[in-house]
């Protein structure tokens, strides 16, 4: 499976803030490999908003999307 991620600078100025939001979802999708249906390639394009949140709340978010596109097992 391949997963894209995009944080643009709109959603902060200072890459620590886009840096750590990519590195939160790497691991989302790192340790939850293995409920995300194979055969698809994903692409996550982070808003202002998702800068504020935690782990788990960003977590909640990514499985609510994929959710909604019926990609989990």
């Amino acid at each position: 499976m391949t997963v894209g991620l995009a944080v643009s600078r709109r959603v902060s100025k200072k890459a620590t803030v886009r840096n750590l939001l990519k590195r939160r979802a790497r691991e989302i999708f790192r340790k939850n490999l293995d409920n995300i249906k194979e055969g698809h390639a994903l692409f996550f394009i982070f808003l202002k908003p998702a800068a504020a949140l935690s782990f788990q709340e960003l977590e909640k978010e990514i499985f609510g999307e994929l959710a909604r596109f019926k990609l989990l097992k």
